[in-house]
């Protein structure tokens, strides 16, 4: 009861934004879409109530994939970041949606400097803002969806960046992700659907990342962090953040100045060698996934400067991957499985990242397995083209509906981001390559004397902290044998939703017998011609058939809402 209060009630606060979200999605020809959602009922309810219908489309899509993306565009930054979470999940949606979705951009005009000073005051800066820097330029140097980026100068003359959080987002962001859990809620009731695409655990996987990205506190905690790992590293350079001007919705750090990563001729003009420069970025990605377990996730050129002497510098820290022992442990023999050409290995570990689906044919899956093997063990490794060794893997999971978790996919992302752009520095570059060493590194360490005693000696104390439990366990369990207090529990699953149509179908049977008595027992009534009569007409049996017609119109609408007769 409870939670049907809140839903109503988040139902009628976000009713005007529902209402924006069916006319576009109607707007593009998705109302098949809404009405396998079971929608069509509030869509057409909706319209009513703000009195605006779809309008016609300028141009027409060309497929489906861009009516889909051209969607989530118009719905602005939430949808939009939904859409870019989607294209990292190949375990998810077929190529062409992929493709689609990753031309997704968030450019949007800038809002105004106004907003910028009152983001100050709100986040209690204005004092130290006056105190500490010098000038901050009116406009922005790059606006997007979630925030805007200022330049400034500090009084002792620091060049700096504010990036600020545009205004309202927190709001829209609340309001959006609510829609969309609703709508994957609906999605869900279809048990091929949840079990092929998760697609509340999506919005849940949204949900976090965007919590990530709008607190540039986290941001600038994760600078740190990679600063504290390369702070031995001469060829990698981490912006620094300053703390006195950095809050929840706005982060200062400072400002780097150098040539785009996949600016070529501007590397050679300032004297830096392109093939090194591709080296030196891979090997920094190598070290964050394999050695670190920190990795930027999203190094595509726009975020990655060099600096003079060939120094990569990595921007924009709001979306970062973590990798714990166990992940790392899983990738270390995953790839050993793929050297010794063992598909029932990889399979297992497949099994233990990730989650196989019920409908999926094992067997047929290790014969892919297998295929993909033997398709690349006879490739030569300085030939090997990782990133398409990666999709190609990825498309056998998608093909038998297995999914992995979104860290792995974002891992295989980063890396295939990474590969692109140094194969445009230098077109001879193979990632596999420069990955031997550190592959070697993980390998070595995973199975050091230190690592293995480490885990025997863990294992060592649960086994005798369960032999040393054991005795007591027992006698309990004894003692609830003998005093009849040991109890079994059965849980059922997969029976609510049919137990839920049962009981509507009985509450139907049960209103369809009720309207039928009181149809037969007003026609008796009339027929005796008894009671009190109205313009010569008996008064109870002519309330019986409003009655009647009353709630058999009920039983029918309640019938059409749920699409079947």
């Amino acid at each position: 009861m409870i939670r049907t209060v809140q839903r109503a009630r988040h139902t009628f606060r976000n009713l005007r934004r529902f209402a924006q979200v069916m006319r576009v999605l109607a707007r593009y020809g998705f109302e098949d879409f809404i009405r396998q959602l079971r929608l069509d009922y509030y869509f057409r309810w909706a319209l009513r109530l703000f009195r605006r219908k779809p309008g016609p489309l300028e141009k027409r899509p060309a497929n489906r994939p861009e009516s889909f993306r051209l969607v989530l565009q118009e719905l602005g930054p939430v949808f939009i970041k939904a859409g870019q979470i989607l294209s990292t999940r190949p375990d998810v949606l077929p190529p062409e949606y992929l493709a689609e979705f990753r031309k997704l951009q968030d450019d949007v005009p800038p809002f105004e400097f106004d907003a910028v000073q009152e983001a100050f005051e709100r986040e209690n800066l204005s004092g130290s803002v006056e105190a500490l820097v010098e000038s901050i330029e009116p406009t922005p140097l790059a606006a997007a969806s979630m925030a805007q980026v200022h330049a400034a100068v500090l009084r002792d003359g620091t060049e700096v960046v504010f990036k600020v959080q545009r205004p309202g987002l927190s709001k829209l962001i609340d309001t959006d992700l609510q829609i969309l859990h609703d709508l994957a809620e609906f999605l869900a009731r279809d048990e091929v659907m949840a079990e092929l695409f998760d697609p509340i655990g999506i919005v849940q996987e949204l949900a976090r990342t965007l919590k990530r990205e709008v607190d540039f506190r986290l941001e600038g905690q994760n600078i740190d962090r990679f600063e504290l790992h390369f702070r031995d590293d001469e060829s990698i350079a981490i912006p620094k953040v300053y703390w006195d001007l950095t809050s929840r919705r706005v982060l200062c750090m400072e400002r780097i100045h150098g040539i785009k990563i996949s600016d070529v001729t501007g590397l050679r003009a300032a004297g830096i060698d392109p093939g090194k420069v591709a080296k030196v970025g891979a090997q920094a990605i190598l070290r964050m996934v394999l050695i670190n377990g920190l990795y930027h996730a999203d190094p595509h050129p726009g975020n990655v400067f060099v600096l003079e002497g060939g120094v990569i510098c990595f921007l924009d820290y709001g979306i970062v991957g973590s990798i714990d022992e166990i992940v790392r442990d899983q990738l270390v023999r995953f790839l050993i499985a793929v050297v010794r050409r063992d598909p029932d290995r990889m399979i297992q570990v497949a099994r233990e990242a990730g989650r196989i689906s019920k409908t999926t044919d094992e067997r047929a899956l290790r014969h892919d397995v297998a295929d993909f093997l033997d398709h690349y063990y006879e490739i030569r490794l300085g030939q090997l083209d990782v990133t398409q060794a990666v999709n190609d893997f990825l498309a056998v999971l998608h093909r038998h509906h297995v999914r992995f978790p979104p860290d792995l996919i974002l891992l295989a992302k980063s890396l295939a981001t990474m590969e692109g752009v140094a194969k445009e520095l230098d077109p001879s570059f193979k990632l596999v390559e420069h990955a031997r060493p550190f592959v070697t590194q993980a390998i070595k360490r995973r199975y050091s004397f230190n690592r293995l005693w480490r885990e025997a000696s863990g294992f060592g104390e649960d086994f005798f902290a369960m032999v040393r439990e054991l005795p007591e366990d027992v006698m309990r369990i004894l003692g609830l044998v003998k005093s009849n207090q040991l109890a079994l529990g059965f849980r059922h699953e997969g029976l609510e939703e049919f137990a839920e149509e049962i009981d509507r179908s009985t509450n139907r049977l049960t209103m369809g017998l009720i309207v039928a008595a009181l149809i037969v027992g007003s026609s008796i009534v009339v027929q005796a011609d008894v009671g009190p009569k109205w313009q010569g007409l008996p008064v109870i049996g002519i309330t019986g058939f409003v009655a009647a017609a009353f709630f058999g119109f009920g039983l029918g609408l309640a019938i059409l809402r749920r699409g079947r007769l």
